[in-house]
């Protein structure tokens, strides 16, 4: 199952396999939460290629952490997340 974020203007979108759903987002930043989230909700693993960059997304939310990573943890520990 795949997950992306569409942005058309001001307006925010999540994608999930073939469906499309407006979000109710302010900000690219809390979007891009949107997206963490639901990957964590629907027990989906991260695309490879974006792991790291959705682990951080957990660190900066607080939410519980599905990405092991020396780099990570030292970049949200320098960071005080």
């Amino acid at each position: 199952m795949k997950i992306g974020l569409i942005t058309i203007g001001r307006n925010y979108f999540i994608k999930i396999e073939e469906m499309i759903f407006q979000l109710k987002a302010a900000s690219l930043e809390e979007g891009i939460g949107y997206v963490v989230v639901y990957y964590f909700v629907l027990h989906i693993i991260y695309p490879r290629e974006i792991k790291f960059v959705l682990g951080f997304f957990e660190g900066l939310f607080k939410i519980k952490k599905t990405v092991q990573s020396r780099a990570l943890n030292y970049l949200l520990t320098r960071l005080n997340f």
